[in-house]
């Protein structure tokens, strides 16, 4: 198991673990989608939905120089962290924080 233990190490973890997701979830697609022609081989199987794409947060963040010390740094990055978080979700993909 990996420790999280420097800057950067949870986001690597965070991004194997959705990696791994996506592999078992296409294996599963898979899995059912052939027993269901197995099963029924007179109607046309239906295509599963796609897995909705996840977003960590992290990914989704302004890069800054330096530190936010002004009431109006503060509301214009959280803006632009709004902006980017609205469009994700209007993009149809799913949040993780």
């Amino acid at each position: 198991m990996n420790r999280v233990s420097k800057p950067g190490h949870a986001d690597e973890i965070g991004r194997q673990l959705d990696h791994c997701v996506d592999r078992l979830y296409e294996e599963l697609i898979a899995s059912a989608s052939a027993k269901q022609s197995i099963a029924d081989d007179t109607t046309e199987a239906q295509k599963p939905a796609p897995r909705p794409t996840i977003v960590r947060l992290a990914d989704l963040l302004p890069k800054t120089s330096g530190v936010l010390s002004t009431p109006e740094q503060v509301n214009e990055y959280v803006e632009r962290v709004r902006e980017q978080m609205l469009k994700a979700v209007g993009d149809g993909k799913q949040l993780r924080h």
